[in-house]
């Protein structure tokens, strides 16, 4: 990709450029950066993005998929509606519920390649916090959980997570600077690194909001 793309590396190895756009998208998506009900076309965001049709196409699929974006007949794909605050807690207490359950059940599972990964991940997010890229925080944030869940190596969590994921919108409203999302994540890998379980699953539901 070009035009601010790269190639990502994560725990499966660097990822597709459809995999790219993906991300990039859901993100956008994710930090407000597009108002509920804009339609998102193929060719704007494939100049956006220096990429082919094909990739967003089948981004605009996948996140429609996930319920991110909503399709409508005659009128293509748009940003969905953001949840009512109800939902959105209810979205966020099964996502600190599943995070967490994860976390037990991959604990004694985790090896020096998955802390590798996490430390890449978390490496990136520092970048964009210090830069201020609100959507390249969100596209961090996502990737350093996401990253801890494949970990786990736990069958079917991850799909389910996704869901949780598109059903919310990532608010840093609570944070006084942008940093403070890096050292929210930073506490949960240094709880891994000093064998604390307990520090890292309250470190992860602290996270989640």
């Amino acid at each position: 990709m070009k035009n601010g793309g790269r190639a990502l590396k994560g725990s499966n190895g660097f990822k597709t450029v459809r995999e790219q756009v993906v991300e990039r998208l859901r993100a956008r998506v994710m930090a407000g950066e597009y108002e509920p009900g804009v339609a998102l076309r193929e060719v704007e965001l494939a100049e956006q993005f220096g990429v082919s049709r094909g990739p967003v196409r089948d981004a605009l699929l996948q996140l429609s998929n996930e319920g991110l974006l909503v399709y409508r007949a005659n009128s293509g794909v748009r940003v969905g509606e953001p949840p009512s605050d109800g939902t959105r807690g209810l979205i966020v207490r099964l996502r600190r519920e599943l995070e967490v359950y994860a976390i037990r059940e991959g604990w004694d599972q985790f090896t020096d390649e998955d802390r590798q990964v996490w430390g890449e991940a978390l490496g990136q997010l520092r970048l964009a916090c210090e830069l201020g890229d609100v959507g390249g925080i969100v596209e961090a944030d996502v990737r350093a959980h996401q990253a801890i869940l494949e970990s786990t190596r736990v069958d079917g969590l991850l799909g389910i997570w996704k869901q949780m994921c598109a059903g919310m919108r990532f608010v840093y409203t609570r944070l006084a600077d942008h940093m403070q999302i890096y050292e929210e994540h930073r506490v949960i890998v240094d709880a891994y690194d000093g064998g604390d379980l307990e520090g890292m699953v309250k470190a992860i539901e602290d996270n989640i909001v």
